[in-house]
């Protein structure tokens, strides 16, 4: 009995210090506990009516690293049911530990999983219980919205920024529209503090095709860096920004639709492109959302806003 209570309050001090963490999300699914490399989802699927996710946690008590997939399942992709390890290298198994890959249901109906064995290279498992995910936000995350602020027909003249004075916080959903009258870029700023100093900056730059997620200015730590490949070693140059191709049709209004959650930043584009960016701002005043145009005059059609409400208990 005696170990048990010391176990309760081990794991209320851990919920205490993660719910003092200003950078853990509130409603993005975060590995619950322990070291989560490299904090990319492998294996996404619907199957019988729910949608899995498998991701790659080291478990320190297993030799060679510990590489294992964690299983959750959800039904709406907000709330998040923890399953036993799917996948772990045991004794005598020819695969060392288990690194990415992905999931899809065969024709006989099994959730099949595809991953790299260390030390072996590409395996197969298969599970007589697990779709595709799609790029469009879930409908699902309009439960989470609160306080709704909208703006029409917002001019930005050459080179200018409008801060929006009532739009503040690390946990938003904000729907941007932007009309490219002349502008060489255009787009939003988000975790802005009021000098400036920091910020994040998200723009379209129609020329080169590009949507982008700025995050140079993103933090003041300066222990902060951004590598070209998360996993570093060999050639891997620092990186100031992420870049994805996105062409803006002639005429098209830009359609961002953004979610803010803490040191998540999602940027969906019209429904085709998609980037996803990990930052970690220092100052508690950086809160700020700014539209900016350069090069050019750009005419914000719409902008709507809501704080977000957590769906994570901790």
């Amino acid at each position: 009995m005696e170990n048990i209570d010391e176990l309760i309050n081990h794991s209320r001090e851990l919920r205490a210090k993660l719910l003092s963490d200003p950078l853990r999300p509130t409603y993005h699914f975060v590995a619950p506990e322990g070291i989560a490399m490299p904090f990319d989802s492998n294996g996404c699927i619907y199957w019988k009516g729910k949608y899995h996710l498998l991701y790659i946690f080291q478990d320190l008590n297993l030799p060679n690293g510990g590489h294992c997939r964690g299983h959750v399942s959800s039904i709406d992709l907000l709330h998040w049911t923890h399953h036993p390890t799917a996948l772990a290298p045991l004794p005598g198994d020819p695969d060392q530990g288990i690194f990415s890959g992905n999931a899809f249901v065969n024709k006989q109906g099994e959730a099949t999983i595809l991953y790299h064995g260390c030390g072996v290279g590409n395996c197969i498992a298969t599970s007589s219980e697990d779709g595709t995910l799609r790029i469009e936000p879930i409908e699902e995350l309009a439960r989470l919205r609160l306080n709704h602020r909208k703006y029409e027909n917002i001019e930005i003249s050459a080179d200018k920024e409008i801060v929006i004075d009532d739009i503040r916080g690390d946990s938003l959903e904000l729907i941007v529209e932007m009309e490219l009258q002349n502008a060489r870029e255009f787009g939003v700023t988000v975790r802005r503090s009021p000098d400036g100093l920091e910020q994040t900056v998200i723009s379209c730059d129609p020329e080169s095709k590009l949507l982008k997620i700025n995050f140079g200015k993103s933090s003041l730590d300066t222990n902060i860096k951004y590598w070209t490949f998360c996993m570093g070693g060999g050639d891997n140059p620092q990186v100031q920004s992420q870049e994805a191709p996105f062409e803006l049709q002639k005429g098209e209004v830009l359609k961002l639709h953004i979610f803010l959650d803490r040191s998540i930043l999602e940027v969906f584009a019209n429904g085709r492109q998609c980037i996803t960016q990990q930052i970690y701002p220092t100052r508690n005043d950086s809160l700020g959302v700014s539209l900016f145009s350069r090069g050019g005059s750009t005419n914000v059609k719409s902008l709507n806003a809501w704080d977000m409400v957590p769906a994570n208990p901790c």
